[in-house]
């Protein structure tokens, strides 16, 4: 169940282009190493069950832990699924992770989705405000969106993500207070 919720939450760390460019980052080779040793990079694009996805591989210890499949549409950015060892879970309506640029405080969006297992998915998100962070990476003015992941199966976590325009998210706080900062972008 909690590995489920982290692959759910997992793309938040990590955006696609939006229509304004590289708003949400998401070129082949972009390499984002975080405090907790989690290393995502944009890996690829492939097609998968039909859809051109960019794919996100993250990895701890050089070991790949899943990979998430993402893609840039009218209305954001939208993760159509994940692959966690030989499990591929893929929604039957892509979950949108974050809306089209600009992000601005107040805004707010939600999505639900079933899997190819009949499980159910829902994401609801909101821009609370602007705050200075800073990291290992650098200072940054971050907007602080709070994300809610609740499954059929009863499982749900909270995140807070401080995400900078054109760098990616540089902090997650998780609902028991955990931080993992940005260390190094490439």
């Amino acid at each position: 169940m909690r590995r489920r919720l982290l692959a759910l939450l997992a793309p938040l760390s990590l955006l696609a282009l939006a229509q304004s460019g590289d708003y949400y980052p998401l070129k082949t080779g972009l390499r984002w190493t975080y405090s907790n040793g989690e290393v995502q990079e944009v890996s690829a694009t492939r097609t998968i069950n039909g859809r051109s996805v960019a794919v996100l591989t993250h990895s701890t210890g050089g070991k790949v832990t899943q990979e998430d499949y993402l893609a840039q549409a009218r209305e954001g950015l939208l993760l159509h699924g994940s692959q966690a060892g030989d499990k591929l879970t893929w929604y039957e309506q892509p979950l949108l992770v974050y809306p089209a640029a600009p992000l601005y405080p107040g805004a707010r969006w939600s999505t639900t989705t079933r899997a190819g297992d009949g499980s159910s998915v829902s994401l609801a998100a909101r821009v609370l405000g602007s705050e200075g962070v800073v990291t290992p990476a650098g200072r940054f003015n971050a907007f602080v969106v709070r994300t809610t992941v609740v499954t059929s199966s009863g499982g749900s976590s909270l995140t807070d993500s401080y995400f900078v325009a054109a760098v990616g998210t540089v902090r997650f706080v998780t609902q028991d207070g955990s931080t993992v900062d940005l260390v190094e972008r490439k």
